[in-house]
């Protein structure tokens, strides 16, 4: 989730690298389920009333929850037989779905260069310098993404 959606719920933001499209960092599995019940998940789907899940489920009235391994595996394959959710199986195809050092090389930056060195030169963050914007990845292919729900 992004910062702003985390904020939005929880009415703060406790991330290290701010911004509203960057993932939230520095919470922890409690803070999204709760402890107690929210720790038996997913024989239970209980949360607690103060966790992230529990207030947005008294928001919305729905029933959200985390997915399990198997929903999550499923919905990053993207529905391909490939090795990689783009549909590659090619160390090129892996190298064109994260955000990392190998990616700026491929692209000419040097280490040295001072753009390099200011940590992503299309400011979205990742690597070291903060997170990925969220969005900033190309996406998965959907019509799996809706099957996985």
């Amino acid at each position: 989730m992004t910062q702003k959606q985390y904020e939005l719920v929880m009415g703060n933001n406790p991330s290290e690298f701010k911004g509203d499209m960057r993932p939230v960092d520095k919470i922890s599995y409690n803070t999204i389920r709760g402890d107690g019940e929210g720790t038996k998940w997913p024989k239970s789907s209980a949360v607690a009333s103060t966790s992230f899940i529990g207030k947005l489920r008294a928001r919305t009235g729905l029933t959200f929850d985390l997915p399990t391994e198997a929903q999550w595996e499923y919905a990053c394959r993207a529905g391909t037989k490939s090795y990689y959710n783009n549909g590659g199986s090619s160390e090129n195809s892996m190298k064109k779905l994260g955000r990392f050092t190998l990616n700026h090389k491929l692209r000419g930056w040097k280490e040295s260069d001072s753009d390099f060195a200011r940590h992503r030169p299309d400011g979205k963050g990742g690597y070291s310098k903060g997170h990925t914007v969220v969005g900033s990845i190309p996406a998965e292919r959907m019509e799996t993404l809706r099957h996985a729900r």
